[in-house]
C-alpha cells in the first residue's frame, strides 16, 4: 500500500509508505496517520517504526 503526497514539506513530498500488509494492526496505523512501516521520500530512507518482522 502506498501513499503519495504532494505537498511542499520536504519531509513528505513526495513520498512512499512501505509497510507489511499482513501484521495485524498495520492497515489501522496505516489509515490513522500513525507510524508504520518506511518512509521513502526526498531525503532518503527514513524507519516510521522499529523493524520487528515487518
Amino acid at each position: 500500500m502506498t501513499h503519495l503526497d504532494k505537498s511542499t514539506d520536504p519531509f513528505l513530498s513526495p513520498a512512499v509508505v512501505v509497510f507489511n500488509l499482513n501484521k495485524p494492526g498495520n492497515i489501522e496505523k496505516a489509515i490513522k496517520g500513525e507510524r508504520v512501516g518506511t518512509l521513502i521520500g526526498q531525503l532518503g530512507i527514513l524507519p516510521c517504526q522499529e523493524h520487528e518482522n515487518i
